[in-house]
């Protein structure tokens, strides 16, 4: 929780070429924006359901066309109707929300009220005196969204770079890669800790982008509320030119800030972006939806998703063939002090030779064990009784080593289907480690709605060594980089191992160096699968409701759970010029503080079973 407020509440106690380049890149821009009717390919479709959030705001939003935008159509000799036309499309798209919309042109940008909503879609010019006026609006209360390179030239169509966007958001155009185009199979995964809250964070939301757009990073480390990724959710995205060395920060497509007392939101896409779906499914009106309720709202209050716990990694093992080298993954994982999971075949684990590892194993602190089945071979379509031997009855073998009851279970092949499903969760199992899915956190089965389903997103260890044939530097910095992409969404990175590929001989040596860039980097946090499961049941059975009255916030926190919580933790977004005064509860607070002012993490030591707290934070 570094570079936030924390409170805890105890309740028991440039140079001409690159500008050249640049400018190049915003004709290109609009140039394949003009023609993207004709290029578009059949997308993917979407198979979320629909979605659409109320209404958030009864204020009118303000749309803005940009004289200085058609201008510098006319002098790169493109139809300024083209820009017009895209205006008047996100104008639609607005009203078929539910919203009401004032066109405004940029000189009348200063005439708008202090706590205004003003959208400037795809303007990629706007004149010094509408920049003036825009940030003379924002600094007074006003709310911006924006997009694209916005203002990246001026009224007589001639580029002047970023510095607009820069001086709103501290966001810069990378100097590795200004602008990029992606090859097909991008998409756009949402952040599960950010302010813009809707039903789709975390999960795969597809679309198409025909047109370059800008690469930018923070120069004060602001991290993205959406990132561009692959299907896999564990790399960033790779670009028709092949490059395939995008940072982290360089995937970045949404950001969310505070200037001055107004809030902005900003986005490197196109517009076209939310409208360019199908209507009856289009994820992007949830999106578009949480986008207002920020820049509407004095405060957003969301729950952190592992209770007090982020950037989780989860290592696991396979452990089947070549058994014995089991001892080296787990001896590695407590020299290290690494909680692990071990997804242990139990045909082997009763072998007479494994009788004395196993039990020694079993005395480690840092290794779970959970099942792999019981002899490793594929389960599903088979009959009752089969089933049963490889759930059930792993179960009862590996109950005899564990120190409790066994949990988690990993089908083999990644294989699962209903029958599997119920008996696993009949015989005591509550998770399940499965293959990559649409999504990043964990989720309750839906027909078994206590049985939970924890996907893998991270490349798996056969992948390196049979698909890929890396080296070890190779494979360990692959490793690290999808490490800091993966948790970087507030998601869980997996990574997968097994007795016979990273555990077997000196590869062993690629799973040693991660552990100790573990160690060397604790703001990542290992924890075992029993340990996830367990936060995330905790989570989905507490609820908050707060609002905000005056200088006062209340905040309700329903716990549903049979069990005490401990440490419930989330965080408080609000714009600096609003500063935290107190955080009381029913009893004595404590309060610790650190520097950003743009969130604070309310922490509470102790949440007493089937509970409701309230918390009362005074502001000013």
């Amino acid at each position: 929780m570094s570079n936030t407020d924390v409170y805890n509440i105890e309740m028991s106690k440039d140079r001409y070429g690159l500008k050249m380049l640049l400018l190049i890149g915003v004709l290109f821009s609009i140039m394949a924006l003009m023609f993207n009717k004709i290029q578009q390919s059949d997308p993917q479709p979407i198979i979320t359901p629909n979605y659409t959030m109320p209404v958030v705001t009864n204020k009118p939003i303000y749309i803005l066309k940009s004289y200085a935008t058609a201008v510098t159509y006319q002098k790169n000799n493109l139809d300024k109707n083209n820009y017009i036309d895209k205006v008047e499309q996100f104008n639609k798209y607005i009203k078929k929300l539910g919203y009401k919309t004032i066109s405004v042109d940029e000189d009348k940008v200063g005439t708008l009220p202090n706590d205004a909503l003003l959208f400037i879609p795809d303007a990629i010019a706007l004149s010094l005196h509408a920049k003036t006026d825009i940030k003379s609006f924002l600094n007074n209360g006003g709310n911006l969204f924006f997009n694209n390179s916005c203002g990246f030239s001026d009224e007589k169509g001639s580029y002047i770079g970023d510095n607009f966007v820069k001086e709103i958001t501290s966001l810069g155009l990378s100097k590795n890669k200004n602008f990029a185009t992606f090859k097909d199979g991008v998409v756009f995964t949402q952040r599960l800790l950010s302010p813009i809250d809707n039903k789709y964070k975390g999960e795969i939301l597809e679309t198409s982008i025909y047109d370059p757009v800008p690469i930018f990073i923070s120069s004060q480390d602001k991290e993205a509320d959406i990132l561009l990724t692959t299907y896999s959710l564990a790399n960033p995205p790779l670009a028709k030119d092949g490059r395939d060395d995008f940072t982290t920060e360089e995937s970045g497509v949404a950001w969310h800030g505070y200037y001055g007392k107004g809030k902005w939101f900003y986005m490197n896409i196109p517009s076209y972006v939310f409208y360019d779906v199908a209507e009856k499914d289009n994820p992007y009106n949830s999106v578009m939806n949480s986008i207002l309720n920020f820049l509407s709202s004095d405060v957003i209050i969301e729950t952190l998703p592992f209770i007090d716990k982020e950037k989780i990694v989860f290592i696991s093992e396979d452990t089947e063939y070549k058994f014995k080298n089991f001892k080296k993954f787990a001896d590695l994982a407590q020299a290290h002090h690494v909680p692990v999971t071990a997804f242990i075949v139990s045909s082997l684990a009763q072998k007479k030779e494994h009788q004395t590892m196993m039990r020694e194993i079993a005395r480690n602190p840092y290794v779970e064990f959970a099942s792999h089945s019981h002899n490793h071979k594929k389960i599903i379509e088979t009959n009752a009784t089969y089933v049963t031997q490889e759930t059930a009855g792993s179960k009862t073998i590996i109950d005899r080593y564990s120190s409790q009851p066994i949990v988690g279970f990993r089908p083999p092949r990644e294989e699962l289907d209903l029958e599997m499903k119920k008996q696993l969760r009949g015989s005591g199992f509550r998770y399940i480690l499965s293959k990559t899915q649409r999504y990043m956190y964990p989720k309750f089965d839906e027909k078994y709605r206590d049985l939970l389903i924890i996907p893998r997103h991270g490349t798996d260890d056969y992948s390196y060594l049979i698909n890929l044939d890396w080296d070890q530097n190779q494979i360990v910095n692959q490793i690290k980089k999808e490490t800091n992409f993966v948790t970087a969404l507030d998601a869980i990175f997996t990574l997968s191992i097994h007795t016979h590929l990273f555990a077997y001989n000196s590869n062993i040596n690629i799973v040693k160096e991660y552990f100790k860039y573990l160690n060397e980097n604790p703001q990542f946090q290992p924890l075992n699968g029993r340990e996830i499961a367990k936060r995330v049941i905790e989570h989905a059975n507490i609820d908050i409701n707060y609002k905000k009255s005056g200088n006062l916030i209340t905040l309700e926190i329903d716990n549903r759970n049979t069990n005490p919580v401990e440490n419930f933790s989330c965080k408080l977004f609000k714009n600096p010029n609003i500063k935290t005064k107190s955080i009381r509860c029913d009893e004595t607070p404590g309060s610790k503080n650190t520097k950003n002012p743009e969130a604070t993490v309310i922490q509470l030591k102790h949440l007493k079973p089937s509970s409701k707290t309230i918390v009362y934070i005074e502001v000013q």
